[in-house]
């Protein structure tokens, strides 16, 4: 499978709403939890779900993921031309 999935479907009543029952496989490619959070939008005909978890990043992390080949040179900026903080002049 190359990551597509196309599912039938039928909209049940649960409780005093409805529902549409998803294969537990669905949820395993798009990633989804038990219990987590979701998005619904609805948009032209069409109803499209998705997290509404922001993944949290750490700072640690994202600075394990700096690599030699990844690491960009040195940029030298021009000298600070109002009032801002200058590397050159050490000064606020």
């Amino acid at each position: 499978m190359n990551g597509d999935l196309k599912i039938e479907g039928v909209v049940r009543r649960w409780g005093d709403s409805l529902a549409i029952e998803v294969p537990i496989v669905a949820l395993e490619i798009a990633g989804f939890d038990l219990h987590q959070e979701l998005m619904v939008i609805v948009e032209q005909g069409r109803i499209t779900i998705q997290s509404s978890c922001i993944p949290e990043c750490r700072l640690d992390d994202l600075l394990r993921g700096i690599t030699l080949e990844n690491r960009h040179e040195e940029i030298d900026f021009p000298r600070a031309t109002g009032s801002e903080w200058s590397f050159h002049e050490g000064r606020f």
